[in-house]
C-alpha cells in the first residue's frame, strides 16, 4: 500500500470583498494563515496508512455540502469549486470570468457549484437570487446558469420589472417568473444555502471553497489556478496509486 506524502502550505488568500454588517475585518492579505475566530473548524487528514491507495494530508480543509447545488463543468470531476456569492454584490462579479476560464481549461475535471449568499444591505439580492432559482425550476441547471451571468452582467439593474425582463430574454415564462418573485417561493432555498454558508464561516461574499479550501474575496485567475493545480496535482497522485477517480473526492476528508 502506497502513501503519498505531499503537504500543502494554507494560502493567505483574503482581499476585497463584501462583509456582513458587523462582521469582523480580515487580516490582511499578506497574513499567511486566517483568523480562527472567523475561519471553519480545520480537519487534518491523518499521517497513517489506511484502506485507502493513498493518503493526502492537506491544511484547513473542510467538508461543504454540495447536493442540490446548480452544477456546471465536469460530470466526474476531481476538483469542486463551490462558491458563497451575492448577485448585487461587485466584488462577486469579479470571479465570474475567472471560474469561466478554468472550466475551459479543464473540462473534464473541473465543477464548479454555486450557492447563494445574499447580504441584507443589498436590497436586490434575495430578488436576484430567487430569479435564479425559479430559472433553475423552469431550465435545469443550463438555466440557472444562463440566469447567473444575465444577472451579474447588469447587476445596477436588478429591480422586479429587470429580472422578468431577463427571463423573458433567455425564452423562458415570464409570467412564471414575476409569480416566483411575488410569491417569495424559492426564499426558503436561498436561506437554506445561507444557513450552510454560515456554518462553515462565510461572512462576507465571494466565498469560495475549492475542494474544501477556503479562498475569500475578488481573487484574480492565478490565485484559484494555484489551488486548482495543486489539487489536480494530489487527483494525479491517487490515481497512480490505485485509486478511482469517483472515490478522489470523499478521499479527501478521510
Amino acid at each position: 500500500m502506497q502513501m503519498l506524502t505531499s503537504t500543502l502550505v494554507a494560502l493567505g488568500l483574503l482581499v476585497s470583498g463584501c462583509a456582513t454588517a458587523g462582521s469582523v475585518p480580515p487580516p490582511s492579505s499578506n497574513a499567511t494563515t486566517s483568523n480562527p475566530s472567523s475561519e471553519p473548524q480545520e480537519m487534518h487528514s491523518p499521517h497513517v496508512e489506511s484502506e485507502n491507495p493513498a493518503s493526502i494530508p492537506v491544511r484547513h480543509r473542510v467538508q461543504v455540502p454540495t447536493e442540490g447545488a446548480p452544477a456546471m463543468g465536469a460530470s466526474s470531476p476531481v476538483v469542486q469549486i463551490v462558491v458563497f456569492s451575492d448577485f448585487e454584490c461587485p466584488f462577486c462579479s469579479r470571479v465570474v470570468p475567472p471560474l469561466h476560464r478554468l472550466l475551459r481549461e479543464h473540462p473534464d475535471d473541473i465543477q464548479v457549484l454555486f450557492r447563494h449568499f445574499p447580504l441584507n444591505f443589498h436590497v436586490n439580492a434575495l430578488p436576484a437570487a430567487c430569479a435564479t432559482n425559479e430559472a433553475r425550476a423552469q431550465g435545469g441547471d443550463p438555466a440557472f446558469w444562463q440566469m447567473h451571468d444575465l444577472v451579474f452582467a447588469n447587476q445596477r439593474a436588478l429591480e422586479h420589472r429587470d429580472l422578468v425582463r431577463y427571463a423573458e430574454q433567455l425564452g423562458l415564462d415570464a409570467e412564471a417568473m414575476g409569480a416566483a418573485l411575488d410569491s417569495g417561493i424559492h426564499e426558503a432555498s436561498v436561506e437554506a444555502d445561507q444557513a450552510i454558508g454560515s456554518s462553515l464561516g462565510v461572512r462576507g461574499t465571494p466565498a469560495a471553497f475549492i475542494n474544501g479550501r477556503p479562498i475569500r474575496g475578488a481573487q484574480p485567475y492565478e490565485a484559484f489556478a494555484a489551488i486548482v493545480q495543486e489539487e489536480l496535482g494530489f487527483a494525479e497522485q491517487w490515481l497512480a496509486a490505485g485509486g478511482s477517480r469517483e472515490s478522489f473526492l470523499s478521499a479527501l476528508h478521510e
